[in-house]
């Protein structure tokens, strides 16, 4: 049994890099900024630094806050209504970012990216091929 999807996007990455790495927009009202993200399917939210909170002018802590646990422990992110972008792809989501300074890398995880999306994935020609999760598969 053979099955197929079809994709509007493919998104190339440098598959010699240590994590399939993502040119970033996030936009909130008039406000954007430019960034990278990590895809990580094993994250359960989207979290980026709180730096790219303040760029947006985002009141960080008006929020949602969400106690999100790790590997190497617990922190805590507000979560706040954004358009993500990832090549031609626009996601209205709830990201959060870390309510801590410094926080080391921006992931895509399952909600606010993953969960909307139709992906496809060929790591070794660093190519990630995605639709929204309702356009036509066939």
């Amino acid at each position: 049994m053979s099955h197929s999807l079809r994709f509007g996007t493919r998104i190339d990455y440098d598959p010699a890099r240590s994590s399939i790495t993502l040119s970033v927009r996030l936009l909130a009202g008039s406000a954007w900024v430019d960034t990278e993200a990590k895809l990580d399917t094993g994250s359960s939210h989207s979290v980026f630094a709180r730096e790219l909170s303040d760029t947006l002018g985002l009141d960080l802590e008006a929020g949602e806050r969400l106690r999100i646990r790790t590997v190497t422990g617990w922190f805590h992110a507000y979560g706040h209504a954004v358009t993500v972008r990832v090549a031609d792809l626009d996601l209205d989501a709830t990201i959060y970012f870390a309510a801590d300074y410094g926080f080391p890398r921006n992931v895509l995880g399952r909600h606010g990216w993953i969960e909307r999306l139709r992906l496809g994935l060929i790591d070794y020609d660093g190519a990630l091929f995605a639709s929204h999760y309702d356009d036509p598969a066939e």
